[in-house]
């Protein structure tokens, strides 16, 4: 699992706290269960979306090849619309951080 946020870097230390909290959150089921079918809604539009597009259905089938398993879209959406509060609070518990980083870069200076 990735955690990105475009932040401003004098706020990498606030930004890097409230993820931690986020996720601990998660393990601990402290979300709603509307907080979970939108996120459910958010994801499954996002592979409906996918194949609306040449490169999103190429993702698709890619992930298809790597899993070893052919799955549809519909399979996928059903899937997701599957997952319960248990689902999530399980999987939570078994994340652990393992690299923290932030890009800069340099202003142009002219």
């Amino acid at each position: 699992m990735f955690a990105m946020a475009g932040i401003a870097s004098d706020k990498y230390e606030r930004a890097v706290t409230i993820i931690k909290e986020q996720l601990q959150e998660l393990k601990n089921g402290n979300f709603t269960d509307e907080e979970l079918q939108t996120t459910q809604y958010m994801l499954s539009n996002q592979i409906l979306e996918q194949v609306d597009s040449a490169r999103g259905s190429i993702d698709l089938l890619y992930q298809n090849v790597l899993t070893n398993k052919h799955r549809s879209v519909e399979d996928r959406v059903k899937e997701i619309q599957n997952v319960s509060r248990e689902d999530v609070t399980r999987i939570a518990s078994e994340i652990t951080l393992d690299t923290v980083y932030l890009l800069t870069g340099k202003e142009d200076s002219q």
